[in-house]
């Protein structure tokens, strides 16, 4: 996973094709957060589109780089989630709002 970080963006393509195709979940949670550490607008990208995957581990993992990162593109995805998603999820997901910082979301936090 370093090497590919250190390829920047060139190794976008890859990993995000690592995060929707591995078979096992720890590969495609450390696709995410490799996407997260290259921070490119197409590697931010790959990490929103993570927010939606079929694992919950995968999607705790996307919820956390978003809201390091922090990307506020990420806001629609992470409210959604906030109230319809896994408590783990609803948790991180909660945080990285926090840690974007948008005060258009405190509502939805009060729910």
């Amino acid at each position: 996973v370093d090497t590919l970080v250190r390829h920047g963006e060139a190794a976008v393509p890859t990993l995000a094709d690592a995060r929707r195709l591995a078979s096992d979940v720890e590969t495609r949670a450390a696709a995410v957060f490799a996407l997260h550490r290259i921070g490119s607008p197409a590697a931010r990208a790959a990490v929103r589109d993570a927010l939606a995957d079929r694992e919950l581990d995968v999607r705790v993992a996307a919820a956390r780089s978003v809201g390091l990162a922090p990307d506020a593109a990420a806001l629609p995805t992470l409210l959604r989630a906030v109230v319809n998603d896994q408590p783990a999820v609803r948790r991180q997901a909660a945080t990285a709002i926090e840690q974007i910082g948008d005060p258009v979301a405190v509502p939805a936090l009060l729910k």
